[in-house]
């Protein structure tokens, strides 16, 4: 049997040194490569394990409507996109700045985790500035529990401050927050905060320089008067301003569209159009022709 052995191992000995080198070199990288292989496979199918379970573990958490009209009662909905995991509990955990913001009703919560095992009273949210949930899944549920996205929570609040354009937030504690899968399992949860925009502001502002279409001289003590656009005589009158010895006036308007005239003592009077935005400054000059092609009145 040694024999037999040695002598298999001297032969395998001979036809390696009588093949040429280059030979050898290449048996032995495809003899790497083919063990090599399965261990490659292996690696490339744990990866895509893991990163469909990290997909499947995540759950979104965000409020709705992004962006909230201007209205007395702000309405929001607290949404979440659980993918394609089974919800069977969850604690939601938000907080607001209580000196912006209030609840304005009592907050509802969804029906696709019937039992409510802890819910903060309006009274409580807008002393603290904070509002947990904690639903579970009710037991005749489990064959449908919750998936994909849906409602939580509904909130209505109201602006506590009368001052225009504040900006408040609404957000997410993540780390006081737990979601839990029907297996028990803790799934990753990535809460969206928002903000709210409170008194938006209406008004624009109108500005510009009256100055003399000839010398480009500014023209001081001119009345730049604003009427509704498209109005006839007075009755669209909204108001008027006197440009300052540098020609400039300023003027603060509902946002609209108007029709706005320059005139001043030996000046023809001009008329443009303007348009106001919210918060904004649009600015909007005169360049007024001296009556008769002169130069006008001299500026003070």
């Amino acid at each position: 049997m040694k024999n037999s052995l040695s002598e298999k191992k001297a032969k395998l000995q001979e036809i390696k040194h009588q093949l040429p080198p280059a030979i050898v070199q290449k048996f032995m990288l495809l003899a790497i490569v083919l063990l090599a292989l399965p261990m490659s496979v292996l690696l490339i199918q744990r990866r895509t394990e893991l990163a469909l379970k990290a997909q499947e573990q995540l759950v979104r958490l965000y409020f709705s409507p992004s962006q909230i009209p201007d209205s007395s009662d702000m309405f929001m909905r607290v949404m979440a996109d659980a993918q394609i995991n089974q919800l069977s509990f969850a604690r939601i955990v938000m907080t607001f700045d209580p000196t912006k913001l209030s609840l304005s009703q009592e907050l509802q919560t969804t029906g696709l985790l019937k039992t409510s095992v802890a819910k903060t009273s309006m009274q409580e949210a807008n002393n603290t500035g904070r509002i947990v949930i904690v639903l579970g899944l009710d037991p005749g549920d489990r064959n449908s529990p919750p998936t994909a996205l849906f409602e939580l929570a509904q909130l209505t609040f109201s602006s506590k401050t009368t001052q225009s354009n504040q900006t408040t937030y609404l957000n997410f504690d993540n780390p006081d927050m737990q979601m839990v899968d029907i297996q028990a399992a803790n799934l990753s949860i990535s809460g969206e905060n928002t903000s709210i925009v409170l008194n938006p502001s209406t008004t624009g502002t109108l500005t510009g320089r009256v100055t003399d279409m000839n010398t480009n001289a500014p023209v001081a003590g001119a009345s730049v008067s604003v009427k509704v656009a498209g109005s006839k005589g007075k009755s669209g009158l909204v108001t008027t301003a006197t440009s300052d010895a540098s020609g400039v006036y300023m003027i603060n308007l509902e946002k609209g569209s108007y029709d706005v005239e320059a005139n001043a003592s030996g000046f023809s009077a001009v008329k443009l159009s303007a348009t106001i935005t919210d918060g904004a400054t649009t600015t909007l000059d005169f360049s007024l022709p001296p009556k008769g092609g002169g130069k006008g009145p001299k500026p003070r």
